[in-house]
């Protein structure tokens, strides 16, 4: 049999040793449940638009925030029904946010540009390479036409 003390100091299921058990007064969390923080309407408001919820776009599922969803409700509702109010609220987004309709004309100019420039630049070499054309044989003909140009003379006097 054991003594009454040996049974105190045993440690097992449901009985952590004595060194390891809560003091008297001590509190299992001794820092308590953090409390609730006092949240703003408008952090309320940002919170829920910043939330990403995944829809189905042209048949692709999509995350996208609340505020990017609510815009192309509004987007979709005024070109299906037409509604003055639905019109007078896209045309305040695209105030509010700088969407003018120029803004991206110019946008999509300038990558027009650009991409028109790739693909020419891209021809060149493609037709330089097939054609045996080296860097120094481009530049010697430059030099040529530029010398031409001074003296007044047409192009089709250039010697290839």
């Amino acid at each position: 049999m054991m003594s009454g003390n040996d049974d105190k100091e045993r440690a097992g299921y449901s009985k952590p040793p004595k060194s390891h058990r809560w003091k008297k007064g001590q509190s299992g969390n001794p820092r308590g449940r953090p409390k609730k923080k006092d949240r703003s309407p408008a952090q309320i408001v940002a919170d829920i638009y910043k939330e990403k919820v995944t829809v189905t776009l042209k048949g692709r599922t999509v995350k996208l925030t609340q505020l990017e969803l609510a815009v192309r409700k509004v987007v979709n509702t005024t070109q299906t029904s037409g509604s003055v109010r639905d019109l007078k609220m896209m045309l305040q987004l695209i105030d509010q946010y700088g969407l003018r309709t120029a803004d991206l004309e110019a946008d999509y100019a300038r990558n027009a540009e650009a991409q028109s420039q790739a693909v020419y630049d891209k021809i060149v070499e493609v037709f330089d390479r097939t054609k045996g054309v080296t860097p120094e044989m481009i530049a010697k003909k430059e030099q040529q036409l530029k010398r031409l140009a001074e003296e007044g003379k047409p192009r089709s006097e250039a010697k290839d």
